[in-house]
C-alpha cells in the first residue's frame, strides 16, 4: 500500500497518526521513512504492552512517538481532537467491534482537510467459517 500511493505519501507533512501500530515496527521502518522528512509520527494501539516495547525500542526517534488509544472510544480524549494532518491504519479496522465509532474517531482527531490512508480485510473466507461456527451452539459463546 505503501509503495502504491508513494507520490502521495512522500509529500505529507505534519502531524501524523498510526492507529493500531502495534509493536511499532510498522510505523518505524516502513510509515516515517516514506512521510516527508518534516512529519511526525505518533503510533497509537489499544495494547499498554505494545505501546511499552515500541517505546522501550523507538522512544530514542525524534519524529516518532506512541501513546495508547482505544479508537472505539466512546469519548476520544482532547488532546487528540483535530490535531492530525494524516491518519493511517493498517488491518486494524475489521478488529474493531463498533466500527462506526471507530471511524467517527478517526474523523474527529484529523484536522480540517486531514486525509487518512486505511487498509483492511473486506472479505476472506474466513469470515464464512466464522459466521458459520456462531451459529453452532458449542461454539457461539467465544464468537461475538
Amino acid at each position: 500500500l505503501i509503495d502504491e500511493f508513494e507520490e502521495e505519501i512522500k509529500c505529507m507533512s505534519g502531524k501524523c497518526m498510526d492507529i493500531g501500530c502495534g509493536p511499532g515496527d510498522i510505523t518505524k521502518d516502513i510509515l516515517l521513512p516514506a512521510l516527508d522528512a518534516k512529519a511526525v509520527i505518533t503510533g497509537t494501539d489499544i495494547s499498554e504492552s505494545m505501546i511499552t516495547h515500541a517505546k522501550k525500542v523507538y522512544g530514542d526517534e525524534i519524529r516518532l512517538n506512541f501513546d495508547i488509544l482505544d479508537i472505539e472510544t466512546k469519548e476520544l480524549p482532547k488532546k487528540y481532537i483535530s490535531q492530525y494532518n494524516h491518519a493511517f491504519t493498517f488491518h486494524v479496522l475489521h478488529w474493531c467491534q463498533d466500527i462506526r465509532q471507530a471511524i467517527e474517531n478517526i474523523y474527529q482527531l484529523l484536522r480540517t482537510g486531514g486525509t487518512v490512508l486505511a487498509l483492511t480485510v473486506a472479505s476472506h473466507d474466513v469470515f464464512d467459517i466464522l459466521h458459520k461456527l456462531s451459529q453452532d451452539v458449542r461454539y457461539k459463546s467465544y464468537i461475538k
